[in-house]
């Protein structure tokens, strides 16, 4: 037992996901998009969003600055690595690539999941904005919701 102790408290710090100090990673060019499910139910989504907060916080100057180069995208009804009730983030990968190759940050991510008579689409938003629906036009399309 005292082996194991003696292993975590020597590499623990090593490897440990939890240091909200990032700025190495930003001043090396760095960019993260990190997404949870509301509906995880195995890691609790308030522990994502309490960890974007801590790395907003030991960096300061607020969301602007940490959104220059790390992304928090919340998606309603998703469980712990999909399923769930809520619509799926897509292109993910694409997004990263889009803001390391080419300079543009993702302003939403689509989610999109089948459903009677054809797909539900919604923009995930940067956290801490949220979808909400202009009221114009189908709850299914993603094209009638506004980040803020």
């Amino acid at each position: 037992m005292q082996f194991w102790r003696d292993t975590v408290a020597q590499v623990g710090p090593l490897m440990a996901s939890d240091n909200p100090n990032l700025a190495t990673f930003r001043d090396h060019g760095g960019k993260v998009v990190m997404w949870h499910g509301f509906a995880d139910q195995l890691i609790v989504p308030q522990g994502t969003i309490d960890y974007y907060d801590a790395v907003t916080q030991a960096l300061g100057g607020g969301y602007a600055q940490t959104q220059q180069f790390a992304r928090l995208f919340m998606a309603p009804g998703v469980g712990h690595c999909g399923g769930g009730s809520g619509p799926q983030p897509q292109a993910l990968f694409d997004a990263v690539v889009n803001w390391v190759e080419h300079g543009v940050a993702p302003d939403r991510i689509l989610a999109s999941k089948a459903v009677a008579g054809g797909t539900q689409t919604r923009p995930l938003c940067p956290y801490p904005a949220l979808a909400h629906w202009t009221g114009v036009g189908s709850t299914d399309d993603a094209a009638n919701f506004v980040c803020n």
